[in-house]
């Protein structure tokens, strides 16, 4: 069966990450997708998978087929691993019991032989491997599901080359029993010489759809998109122009020392062939970013951070609804004024407005005797509204919180530090350890939420393509068990790093982090601020 894209779109509300591919997959294809980074490759294969349904367009299966199975591989496969053990992993994919896993030892054994796991017995933790290890790992689940279509985001990615070749060995045993695969790669060299097709992606949009043979005979095509020459490609090109080669095609290395044996066509051909210049090494020159990008003044961090913890501590000290009512629409007012991403401010409204139903619920129900014993059974709305009332508040200090992230870093936030702690004739010593620890923190707590959505993606790769409910996505312990885990290694990177620079005893120039000039509006965000600040303080106090 023949899988048929039909003008895909995707957007996010600001960028178009796809735009109107139109393209079909042939049953029993080895699809190589290709191109820079940002081409849309890994959205492309979110929207085949299931993963992001797309904006526009439609994907539908030839002869009224239905859809076929799906296994999903995606870039770092090893966020996927979130059971304990290797039998506690199969008996996920498998939906069955470790016991049952037990009794196909087999079969087991078999799917890890297959992608080089050897020696490993069910017992063991995957959690405790290596990259490449864990990846092959995916791998092997991902076939015990017996998929009838593959589809593989930079599988080569991080290994070693006896891992790539045993991979690509497998992929190719697979192709070759009949299943269909779909595979983005950076490394052209390692996949295309099993491809029977290519797609080439260029922002958003499909420029190139053939062979590899058509890909690699107009070389000038990978460096006007940006891709580059793979190093074979640039070999040929060398020898075209030295007269040993007649052309650019997908040679193997044994046909390629054949071709070269039997030389005799000189170097005629390169002259009718569209290749890149002479000193062109993997970018064309039109593909190269501007080196010197028009820049955006943007506002000084200190006087961001300085106006919204004024807002802070304003927001803190009332417990009036006359100045909670009143800090939330300044709070408004100053995401206004700050160009707040509508988005960003969604996505943290939405688990306040959860958590804010359930404690009006909470609040307003009554259930009589012994927990109401006063109150017939029923529903106050008033005690419900004072309760959303109350954590109005918490919704400004997330909204705060996420403007002070907005355009700062964690080195302008250690500068803030160290500015604070010279002023305040701290030691040396003791400021930089503080400051350090000042940018980490703020460094780590984005982090969280980055890795969550990860494994949140990584989780719905395993569940939904076998049918699960939407809801299945929002089991807490498989996806805050392994998120935990990730937050460890990510500790422990951490500190290997500051201890592999030796930060802890290095000096650190925070001169150039903030603007030399204060501009007139951060002048006014100050003003503005303080005066906001005031005025929730004396609404809370003295109006109401």
């Amino acid at each position: 069966m023949s899988l048929c894209l039909r003008e895909i779109s995707v957007s996010d509300g600001q960028t178009n990450r796809l735009g109107g591919v139109t393209a079909e997959v042939p049953a029993g294809a080895f699809l190589a997708v290709v191109g820079r980074n940002g081409a849309g490759k890994s959205t492309l294969l979110d929207v085949v998978a299931g993963m992001v349904p797309p904006s526009t367009g439609t994907i539908s299966v030839s002869g009224g087929d239905p859809f076929p199975r799906i296994g999903y591989l995606f870039q770092n496969a090893e966020l996927s691993l979130f059971a304990g053990t290797v039998a506690e992993e199969f008996a996920v994919t498998w939906e069955t019991s470790v016991s049952s896993v037990r009794s196909r030892l087999t079969e087991v054994t078999n799917l890890l032989t297959s992608v080089g796991l050897n020696n490993i017995s069910l017992g063991d933790t995957p959690a405790a491997w290596s990259t490449g290890l864990q990846r092959r790992f995916a791998l092997a689940l991902m076939l015990a599901r017996k998929p009838e279509f593959l589809i593989l985001d930079e599988p080569t990615a991080g290994l070693d080359r006896a891992s790539q070749a045993l991979l690509v060995n497998q992929l190719q045993t697979l192709h070759d029993e009949g299943k269909t695969i779909v595979v983005t790669t950076h490394d052209l060299d390692t996949i295309l010489p099993h491809a029977t097709h290519v797609w080439l992606l260029d922002g958003g949009k499909l420029v190139f759809s053939g062979s590899p043979a058509e890909l690699y005979a107009s070389p000038s095509c990978l460096e006007t998109h940006g891709v580059g020459l793979p190093p074979s490609l640039r070999l040929q090109i060398a020898l075209m122009r030295a007269g040993l080669l007649d052309g650019p095609s997908l040679r193997s290395a044994q046909q390629l020392a054949s071709d070269i044996r039997g030389a005799g066509a000189g170097g005629e051909a390169a002259g009718r062939i569209d290749l890149p210049g002479e000193d062109t090494y993997g970018f064309a020159e039109s593909s190269v970013a501007n080196p010197h990008p028009p820049t955006t003044r943007v506002m000084d961090a200190r006087f961001r951070w300085l106006s919204i913890t004024l807002m802070t501590i304003a927001l803190a000290t009332v417990h009036h609804s006359g100045g909670i009512m009143t800090g939330l629409v300044l709070t408004c007012v100053l995401l206004i004024w700050l160009r707040a991403k509508f988005r960003t401010i969604a996505r943290w409204t939405v688990p306040w407005a959860t958590f804010a139903a359930l404690t009006a619920l909470i609040a307003g129900i009554h259930v009589g005797a012994p927990f109401h014993r006063n109150a017939p059974y029923g529903f106050d709305a008033t005690m419900a509204a004072r309760s959303i009332i109350s954590i109005i508040p918490y919704w400004c200090f997330l909204q705060l919180g996420q403007l002070l992230v907005t355009q700062s870093t964690s080195l302008q936030v250690q500068g803030m530090i160290d500015g604070l702690g010279r002023a305040c004739r701290i030691p040396h010593r003791i400021r930089h350890t503080v400051a350090i620890t000042a940018g980490m923190v703020f460094r780590f707590i984005p982090a969280i939420g980055a890795m969550y959505q990860q494994q949140l993606r990584a989780y719905r790769a395993r569940t939904q393509p076998k049918g699960h409910s939407a809801a299945s996505f929002i089991s807490v312990t498989r996806v805050l068990a392994p998120l935990i885990i990730r937050l460890i290694h990510y500790g422990e990177a951490t500190t290997d790093a500051l201890t592999a620079r030796d930060i802890l005893n290095s000096q650190i120039h925070y001169e150039g982090l903030y603007q030399t000039t204060v501009s007139a509006r951060e002048w006014i965000l100050f003003g503005m601020t303080l005066a906001f600040s005031l005025v929730i303080w004396l609404s809370g106090r003295f109006l109401f």
